[in-house]
Formats: structure tokens, sequence, C-alpha cells
């Protein structure tokens, strides 16, 4: 990830931890508490400097713009069934961070879980 430009102009630059940081932080925001545990969370897989650069993205898009990304990239970093039991491990460990999995978590789990298997999206 060039920390010099727009992330959204380099989205194909991304590694695959980079791609599910951003996953990572879509569902920490589920519940409305991004928490320091999911922060910290995060961060086990990307630096500070990259996790600054994902939250500014992050704040600065809406939610069907981050969808939108997720679809359009799914293919780069998702192909695989093991990428996509990876993914899907990352963000039960943010669901899980504070020891309270919500329904809003859980539903955004299983709707995400269907967006990245699913190969017609």
């Amino acid at each position: 990830m060039r920390l010099t430009t727009t992330i959204s102009d380099c989205l194909e630059e991304w590694t695959i931890d980079q791609f599910s940081a951003l996953l990572m932080l879509h569902a920490a925001h589920a519940d409305l508490d991004y928490s320091d545990n999911e922060r910290l969370k995060i961060l086990e897989f990307i630096s500070v400097e990259e996790l600054y650069l994902i939250e500014q993205y992050y704040h600065k898009s809406t939610d069907g713009q981050i969808l939108q990304v997720i679809l359009k990239h799914k293919s780069q970093f998702f192909h695989s069934h093991e990428n996509q039991q990876d993914i899907l491990e990352k963000l039960m460990l943010i669901y899980d961070a504070d020891g309270d999995r919500s329904k809003l978590e859980q539903t955004q789990y299983a709707f995400l879980g269907r967006l990245i298997t699913d190969s017609q999206s």
C-alpha cells in the first residue's frame, strides 16, 4: 500500500491482509462501537500506519461504497476457499473481541459470509 496516494487509487496494490483489515474494520462498526480490543485485533495483521489510512478511507465512505469495494475486489482477494475461510475467521475475531456477539454482528457476519463466498456476486 502506497502511503502517498489515496487508498481508492491503489486497491489493486493492496495485500490480502490490508483488504481483510478493511472488512474487519467494517465488521467492528456493526454494533456501532469500535473498541480498542477490535482495533488491536486488526493490528495483529497490519501496521499502525496502514490501519490509519484504512480508517481514513473507511470513515470517508458509506456502507454502500464499502460493499461495492468488497464486491469489486473479492475475486482478487478471496478467490479460494482457504482465503474465504481465513477472512471469515478474522471477522469472527472482531465479533468476539468484546466478549458479546450482538444480533447486529451475527446478522452482518451471515451477510458478509454469503457476500464473500458467493461466486455469483
